[in-house]
């Protein structure tokens, strides 16, 4: 990391100069936000849009991500290497949508994976790279998980010393995190 970016990040930060407009944010989910049945009235409602970038996304990944997005069980979209390329592409699928309804974010973010659903709403990505790159991290977390016993977990409410006094309780290897 150079110089200026270190100061940056260590920079408090200051308000953004205001212009009275209103500014509009996409903001794309993370893995954990799959469900049964997830882009069902999409396609059924958008099949121009919605069920254009599902074929797109069944013929790049040669994986059945319509009928896993409409018809999928629980089970399966809890796998990391399906829910990964499912939960992209129904997040694409919903901003295309949005953006045949005249929708034109100002801004686009991401959390975890959603930062690849960013970079292609941005343009930074095409939907097949986007896919690609996806899929493959789905597969190589998969993987990982399979090789390296481990659990993650969300705590809230807690203060802080207390998780980490826990965490000393722990036969192992254990990690805090933000």
């Amino acid at each position: 990391m150079n110089a200026n970016l270190i100061a940056a990040a260590h920079t408090p930060a200051q308000p953004a100069a205001h212009d009275g407009q209103r500014r509009v944010l996409a903001m794309f989910p993370g893995q954990g936000s799959q469900r049964e049945g997830m882009a069902a009235h999409l396609i059924r409602e958008h099949p121009a849009t919605a069920g254009a970038v599902f074929e797109r996304a069944d013929e790049c990944l040669g994986l059945p991500l319509r009928a896993l997005c409409t018809e999928g069980d629980a089970e399966q979209l809890r796998a990391t290497e399906i829910a990964q390329p499912a939960i992209l592409a129904t997040a694409l699928a919903t901003f295309e949508v949005l953006r045949a309804e005249g929708f034109a974010p100002d801004l686009v973010a991401g959390h975890s994976l959603g930062e690849f659903a960013a970079l292609a709403a941005a343009g930074v990505l095409d939907l097949a790279d986007a896919l690609t790159l996806v899929r493959l991290r789905g597969e190589l977390m998969a993987e990982i998980a399979a090789a390296v016993p481990g659990a993650m977990t969300a705590v809230a409410g807690v203060p802080a010393a207390r998780i980490q006094e826990i965490c000393a309780g722990v036969d192992g290897v254990v990690e805090l995190a933000n």
